[in-house]
């Protein structure tokens, strides 16, 4: 649910270990100290072998305690993937199990880079933003710019503001997330019939994309349409002419939804700013959050740094061996000193 009064904790994920992980012969935690904090909301998480991955060696391992996450490996892409929950807070307990394991009885020894990724319901790597629907039937474009804008809808310290959408990918996604009629980010307020995004870091610059009606565009007419090959989804085809400004002012655009009509849905449309009525009737308005000056920067990625090595003794270890016990040292370079205990009666302690 979206966060009430706002969410300003910035997203970490971290490690918390300020040292390579060692790996010499048995399984080892990758991540056991591992702490994310802020308010993600993910679907899924993966654990890749980024760097230095032998697929012929090299596997991560998860065994879920009570079945809930699903651990899948791929050997081909050295990768592990967890799902089955979108609490952060269980898949950071996930993460703390999973273990680097060497399948060699003679492995090669080297580095490998172990990145692991939240991928958030709300998040779209492309761009490195959140989105969301917010729910407010009736509600004007300009309380919606107004209300998105304000402290209270921060999201993980970043500031909101109506949705801009500039490239088919990023309105793919929102359109995955528009529930009904929503208000986003662009009008012709400013000149009438030049469209631009006047939200978000678009709205700090000139960002106009679109000029004319639908109807010119169609018509062919000079100077109309897209403006230098920006991105645009009007409703504008063989049925709708997109923007139109009927009746002389429509200077808003949303999102629109026809419930008997879904081939037409999920189009941009013009509106006036208290919307209209039956299937133009505002129900909410599409927020962004992302890429405004002074909003931290949020990373759901972590890297985990991984050595593995051949097996050797630390020549500062000490190994207590009983009588008729042995142990086998295989660093040639070290000569080791025996200390018995106890001591009574020998000429010499220490060997």
């Amino acid at each position: 649910a979206f966060p009430s009064g706002g969410q300003t904790n910035p997203f970490t994920i971290k490690t918390n270990n300020p040292e390579p992980v060692q790996y010499c012969k048995d399984s080892v935690l990758i991540a056991d100290k591992l702490i994310i904090e802020g308010n993600p909301n993910p679907t899924l998480v993966k654990i890749s072998i980024s760097e230095g991955y032998l697929s012929d060696q090299d596997e991560l391992v998860y065994n879920s305690p009570d079945g809930k996450i699903k651990g899948t490996w791929s050997v081909q892409q050295g990768f592990l993937t967890l799902t089955g929950s979108t609490d952060f807070k269980e898949y950071e307990a996930a993460i703390r199990l999973i273990r680097y394991n060497n399948k060699s009885s003679n492995p090669k020894t080297g580095n490998r880079k172990i990145t692991i990724s939240l991928d958030d319901v709300d998040f779209l790597p492309t761009t490195g933003h959140f989105y969301r629907f917010i729910s407010k039937p009736g509600i004007k474009w300009s309380v919606a710019k107004a209300e998105a804008e304000s402290d209270s809808m921060k999201y993980n310290g970043l500031r909101g503001y109506l949705a801009t959408i500039t490239s088919a990918e990023e309105n793919s996604f929102i359109q995955t997330k528009t529930k009904s009629v929503g208000w986003i980010g662009a009008s012709d307020s400013i000149s009438e019939g030049k469209w631009r995004w006047v939200t978000g870091p678009e709205g700090l610059k000139d960002s106009l994309f679109w000029i004319g009606t639908g109807a010119q565009y169609k018509a062919k007419l000079a100077g109309s349409g897209p403006v230098n090959g920006a991105y645009n989804n009007w409703n504008c085809n063989k049925k709708y002419s997109e923007p139109n400004n009927s009746g002389g002012h429509e200077s808003y655009a949303h999102i629109t939804i026809f419930p008997k009509d879904t081939t037409y849905s999920y189009y941009w449309n013009d509106l006036p700013d208290k919307g209209g009525t039956g299937d133009y009737y505002p129900a909410g308005y599409l927020i962004e959050f992302g890429g405004m000056p002074g909003d931290p920067v949020l990373d759901l990625t972590t890297t985990v740094e991984l050595h593995v090595n051949t097996i050797t003794f630390d020549p500062l270890r000490e190994f207590t061996i009983c009588a008729g016990d042995s142990v086998q040292l295989n660093r040639k370079d070290i000569i080791p000193t025996w200390i018995w205990a106890p001591s009574e009666k020998l000429s010499s302690a220490s060997v």
